[in-house]
C-alpha cells in the first residue's frame, strides 16, 4: 500500500502552477479573455493562484536572496509608481498594477525557489507541457472538425477581437473562423480556442523554443532525444503549428531550426563558421520565399496593413517618447493609421504598442527582463536562451500580447536571472562551508 501511495502522491504545488498557467492561457487573446457577454474574471483569478504559490514558496527563500530581491525591485516599483502617475488613467490602474506590481515582481520569487531547488526552468517546462497537451487535442479536433466535418458545434461565444464576431465552439476547448488559400485550396486554420491563428501560433512557437533551447539544458539523453530535443514533442508542436497556416510562424520556425544547428557542438572553429554561413544563406532563402507569399497576400492588404501598424506606432510613439500616450488606449495609434484601411483597424506590433502607450518609461521594464537574458547567457555561456530571446521578441514586434501574462511569465524570467551571480555565490559558499567540516 505504501508504494502505491507513493506512486500516486500529488505535489500540490505542481498543481497550483498548472492551474496558473491554464489562466495564463485563457487570459492570451482567447474567445474567452475576448468575450463580450462574460467576463471571466481571469486577471483576478491569476493573481489569486500566484499569491497562493508564493505563499508557498516564500518560508524556503534565504535571507540573501530576499535582500537581492529588493535591491532589484525598489527601483522597478518606482518606476512604475512614475509611470501610473504619468501613462496610466484611474480606470485603468487596476490592469496595469496587477500584471506590472504584482504578477512580475511575485512570480521571481516563486522562480526564484526553482532556482534554489536546481529546477529554475520549471514553470516554463510545466508551460511547455501544457502547450504539448492542449496542441494534441487541438489538432484531433481540428481534423473531425474542419477537415472531415463530423462534429458539429455545441455552443458558440461572441468575442471582441476585431469588432464583435460569433465563434462557434466544440466542447469549449475549440473554435474555428479563420481560413487560408494554400496550395489552391481553402483551409480552416486550426485556432485552437484563440481568437485568431497567429495567437495560437505565438503560443505553439513559444513552446516550440522551450523545447528546442531550455529542455536540453538539463535533460539526460533517451530513446526519442535528440541533441536534447524529445522528437515528439517537437512533431506535435510543428505539425500543430503548421496548421494554424501562419506565414510568421513558419518563419520563426525556420529561424529556430536555424538557430539549433548553429548552436550544435562543432568539431572546430571552421566548421562552426561554416554552419553559421549555411544557416544565414537557409534564413535568407527562407524570408525570400515568405516574401513572395507575403506578395501573393498584399492583393488581400494583410501586408500593407501589417506594414502601417509599424508606421502608424513609430509615429504614435514620436508623439510623446518618454511617457506615451496612455497605457491600454489605441486612439493615438488609430489616428496615424492609413485612410485606406477602414477595412481592418486592428493592431499587430507589440513592441510599438509598449512603446505609443507608455513610452521608453515602460519599455524600460521589458528591456530589463531582455537584459537579463543576456548576462545570464554571456556569463554562462547558454547562448540558447540569446536565441530564444530573439524569438521572443521577434513575436513581440509581430503579434498583440505584450500586456499578457504568458508574455509577462518569460519577463519575469528575464529579472529572474539577474540572480544568477547572488544564487551561485551563495552555492559557492555552501559548497565551501560542508567541504571544512569534512
Amino acid at each position: 500500500m505504501s508504494k502505491i501511495s507513493k506512486k500516486i502522491r500529488i505535489n500540490p504545488q505542481s498543481i497550483i502552477i498548472y492551474v496558473l498557467l491554464i489562466l495564463c492561457l485563457l487570459g492570451c487573446n482567447t474567445v474567452y479573455s475576448t468575450c463580450v457577454t462574460r467576463d471571466y474574471k481571469f486577471p483576478e483569478l491569476t493573481t489569486f493562484f500566484l499569491l497562493v504559490l508564493v505563499m508557498m514558496n516564500i518560508k524556503y527563500l534565504s535571507y540573501s536572496i530576499i535582500t537581492n530581491w529588493f535591491l532589484i525591485f525598489i527601483p522597478y516599483y518606482l518606476l512604475n509608481f512614475i509611470i501610473i502617475f504619468f501613462s496610466v488613467s484611474s480606470d485603468k490602474i487596476i490592469s496595469y498594477s496587477v500584471r506590472f506590481l504584482l504578477f512580475v515582481p511575485f512570480l521571481v520569487l516563486v522562480i526564484l525557489n526553482d532556482a534554489r531547488r536546481k529546477n529554475i526552468w520549471n514553470i516554463a517546462l510545466k508551460f511547455e507541457n501544457l502547450v504539448i497537451c492542449y496542441a494534441s487535442i487541438s489538432l484531433v479536433l481540428w481534423i473531425l472538425v474542419c477537415i472531415l466535418n463530423v462534429v458539429p458545434a455545441t455552443g458558440q461565444i461572441v468575442s471582441s477581437w476585431g469588432g464583435e464576431k460569433t465563434y462557434p465552439i466544440y466542447f469549449g476547448i475549440f473554435t474555428t473562423r479563420q481560413t487560408q488559400e494554400f496550395m489552391g485550396r481553402v483551409w480552416i486554420r486550426n485556432q485552437g480556442f484563440f481568437a485568431e491563428g497567429p495567437m495560437y501560433n505565438l503560443v505553439l512557437i513559444i513552446a516550440v523554443c522551450i523545447e528546442a533551447f531550455i529542455a536540453p539544458l538539463n535533460r539526460k539523453k533517451g530513446k526519442y532525444i535528440w541533441n536534447g530535443m524529445d522528437l515528439r514533442k517537437i512533431v506535435i508542436l510543428v505539425i500543430a503549428d503548421i496548421s494554424t497556416f501562419t506565414i510568421t510562424g513558419m518563419i520563426l520556425l525556420v529561424g529556430i531550426c536555424a538557430f539549433k544547428y548553429c548552436l550544435m557542438p562543432s568539431k572546430s572553429a571552421l566548421i562552426g563558421v561554416i554552419k553559421w554561413i549555411g544557416a544565414i544563406v537557409v534564413l535568407i532563402l527562407a524570408l525570400y520565399t515568405v516574401n513572395n507569399l507575403f506578395l501573393i497576400k498584399a492583393d488581400t492588404g494583410s501586408w500593407e496593413v501589417r506594414f502601417d501598424d509599424f508606421i502608424a506606432g513609430y509615429k504614435a510613439w514620436k508623439h510623446s517618447i518618454w511617457f506615451g500616450n496612455g497605457y491600454g488606449t489605441m486612439d493615438t495609434i488609430t489616428h496615424y493609421m492609413s485612410s485606406r484601411r477602414s477595412y481592418n483597424m486592428g493592431y499587430s506590433s507589440g513592441i510599438f504598442s509598449i512603446l505609443a502607450q507608455g513610452g521608453i518609461a515602460l519599455f524600460i521594464n521589458y528591456l530589463v527582463g531582455f537584459g537579463g537574458y543576456i548576462r545570464y547567457s554571456l556569463k554562462n555561456h547558454k547562448y540558447e536562451l540569446i536565441a530564444m530571446l530573439i524569438i521572443i521578441i521577434l513575436i513581440l514586434a509581430t503579434s498583440i500580447f505584450h500586456y499578457t501574462f504568458v508574455m509577462l511569465l518569460f519577463l519575469a524570467y528575464g529579472y529572474s536571472l539577474l540572480f544568477n551571480r547572488t544564487l551561485t555565490m551563495r552555492k559557492n559558499r555552501l559548497d565551501g562551508i560542508n567541504g571544512s567540516k569534512k
